[in-house]
């Protein structure tokens, strides 16, 4: 069952790991914004240009979060910290490097365009794109940025280039191109027709992927003038071969033209203030059906209404038929998250306890349902945060857990069915679920004060 939109802070997401990237990346997320990204969570691989400088506005405006993420090799790593850390934050997540933009084919968001794709279908983790690839050497408007100075491409799409998931079912991420997936999860084209291995057909009538990496790193060096002659040749053999597309700077124009007509409404959405009155109204009816549409802040800074409001939730899960709770664990972990985040905004000390052992117990009674084993997994992952809880609620969800774990067993040794599924190396699959079980496990040995054998 799809979780209310409205219980998300955004809803779509770009990640982006990123070096040296400060000169194109104000144009990528501007264009992106239009099309729709409400927020981005942008992992600095220990860059040495301006680039903090640079997205300090849109930090400040919290349209973006900034990471500072060193290292070498830390791609797939950054990819899945954005998974386990944002999952609850935004309902879409994808992830692009700076020289890759999404192209809706119609004069759609890229959410109305997932919101289309994903339509009523619980068991979608995600949508796999195809991407058309430019190369160096088409000028057109060199004043117009990447966009407007590159407008020729590929004839034909490159195959899987990028994924946009719910974060919430991946399992983890092997790299841009494939999510892995909870069991029973799978992903789908752009006609929403499920994806395997054996699948050839291309996903590029409602959504693509621009990639523009080659020329972005050629401009990177100087051409000497002893190469002029030879890019000369080269730009003449081009023109014969690549197809003019200029459609992603007609669909920038049209984002551009719906923006100015509609300015209040769009510049609120991507100023990126949360409405947390709106989120904890959301909130408390999804736990309480019957809660009316009241002011949610000031009805809850009563004493008397808090008491009033959980009383009534007390009561209600104690009748409440069993499929209020069934197929809702993505739910009431996501309010679960929200709770947390408004304990520590806008609700009192007293309130805001009330609000998270409303949803740990909602919880506990769907885990008392039959759940399927992607949901018993996400529950699974958040016990690092549920774990060190002082709540009584948190000793009834561990002895249920107990009775879980025959059926994780079973998962894990049908691990391996996965590569039925996934066309990927099957030995550097299990490396990266080895190690992102292995991350688990350690944080529930720190937060249980287990000591390490080594």
């Amino acid at each position: 069952m799809a979780v209310e939109k409205n219980l998300f802070k955004y809803d779509f997401a770009v990640v982006s790991i990123v070096k040296d990237a400060a000169e194109n990346i104000k144009e990528w997320i501007e264009y992106h914004m239009l099309a729709g990204v409400d927020h981005f969570y942008i992992y600095d691989n220990d860059s040495y240009d301006n680039i903090k400088d640079i997205l300090q506005p849109y930090v400040n405006s919290k349209l973006v979060t900034y990471i500072f993420y060193p290292g070498k090799n830390q791609r797939i790593a950054a990819y899945n910290n954005a998974v386990e850390n944002f999952k609850f934050e935004c309902r879409y997540m994808t992830f692009l490097d700076v020289s890759e933009f999404l192209l809706p084919k119609k004069n759609q968001t890229v959410v109305e365009v997932t919101d289309e794709i994903f339509s009523g279908k619980d068991n979608v983790g995600g949508i796999e794109l195809n991407s058309y690839n430019y190369s160096a050497g088409s000028q057109e408007i060199p004043e117009d940025g990447i966009l407007g100075r590159f407008t020729r491409r590929e004839r034909n799409p490159f195959e899987i280039a990028n994924t946009i998931v719910n974060p919430r079912k991946v399992d983890y991420l092997f790299n841009a191109r494939y999510a892995t997936y909870f069991d029973g999860v799978f992903r789908v084209n752009d006609y929403s027709g499920k994806v395997n291995e054996d699948s050839d057909e291309t996903v590029s009538d409602k959504i693509i992927v621009n990639s523009y990496k080659k020329i972005i790193e050629k401009e990177k060096s100087k051409p000497t003038d002893s190469s002029l002659d030879a890019t000369k040749s080269m730009l003449e053999s081009f023109y014969r071969i690549k197809l003019f597309d200029d459609s992603i700077l007609k669909y920038r124009k049209a984002r551009n033209d719906h923006f100015l007509r509609n300015y209040d409404e769009m510049s609120k959405k991507l100023s990126g203030n949360i409405d947390e009155s709106k989120l904890l109204n959301v909130l408390a009816k999804t736990l309480l059906p019957n809660f009316k549409d009241y002011n949610a802040i000031e009805f809850f800074k009563s004493k008397e209404n808090q008491l009033r409001y959980f009383r009534a939730i007390s009561e209600f899960y104690v009748s409440a038929p069993n499929e209020f709770f069934q197929n809702k664990m993505e739910t009431f972990l996501t309010c679960f998250n929200v709770s947390l985040h408004l304990k520590e905004t806008i609700l009192d000390e007293i309130a805001g306890r009330f609000f998270v052992d409303a949803t740990l117990n909602a919880i506990c009674q769907t885990l008392c349902t039959e759940i399927s084993t992607s949901d018993a997994r996400l529950f699974i992952r958040e016990l690092p945060k549920i774990l060190p809880l002082p709540y009584q609620t948190v000793e009834i969800l561990l002895s249920i857990c107990a009775g879980m774990l025959d059926k994780m067993k079973d998962t894990l040794k049908n691990s391996s069915e996965e590569k039925k599924n996934y066309d990927i190396d099957e030995n550097e699959m299990a490396t990266w679920r080895k190690f992102t079980e292995i991350e688990y496990l350690q944080k529930l040995l720190k937060f249980l004060n287990v000591p390490k054998n080594n």
